[in-house]
């Protein structure tokens, strides 16, 4: 079984108020992220946030970040996955943009290729969501810092399996300009 973290604790300094709560498609861009992951089939998906009244009604499983770090709400959502999982989708809350198609195929060169990650590249940029392996759950759970596993994806990279999309890479809302252009997509 594959599950999810998806990473919703962000203070939006950029943009300049909640950005996960802004609208897309009537519905807060934090619950627009996490309803993907439950359709695709990934259980179970731990949302780690403080606005669960966002996602009241899905399938997902709320948890506090663990601290103001990146890495340390990234700890508290690898923390709260069973043991017993193959592995687990690490994603952006501010992305609303992924597709069950990424998704899926991910999942399907994750089992095929035995590295313990797999990765998206849009046109050459690695991007979200990344599928790590169990095994690396231990690891990702010391991780500190504000940078999330991006040192830990960087130092590995014969670990990662590139899976290629010819397509640019989803909008990530960290600005109010970066809001209106994916209101406008």
């Amino acid at each position: 079984m594959i599950g999810a973290v998806l990473l919703g604790a962000g203070k939006s300094r950029r943009f300049g108020e909640q950005k996960l709560l802004k609208p897309l498609r009537g519905e807060p861009i934090l619950r627009s992220t996490a309803q993907v992951l439950p359709s695709a089939g990934l259980a179970p998906v731990v949302v780690v946030t403080t606005l669960s009244q966002a996602l009241d009604g899905l399938a997902v499983r709320v948890v506090p970040p663990g601290g103001e770090e990146m890495s340390a709400s990234l700890r508290a959502g690898i923390a709260a996955l069973p043991s017993d999982l193959e592995g687990a989708f690490v994603a952006l809350g501010d992305q609303p943009g992924i597709g069950a198609d990424v998704l899926a195929a991910l999942q399907e060169a994750f089992r095929r290729s035995g590295k313990p990650i797999a990765a998206p590249f849009y046109r050459g940029v690695r991007g979200n969501p990344v599928l790590f392996s169990s095994s690396l759950f231990p690891e990702l759970r010391a991780l500190s810092g504000d940078r999330g596993a991006r040192d830990f994806l960087s130092a590995r990279p014969d670990e990662i399996f590139r899976v290629d999309f010819d397509r640019e890479m989803p909008r990530d809302v960290d600005t109010p300009a970066d809001y209106q252009a994916l209101l406008r997509d």
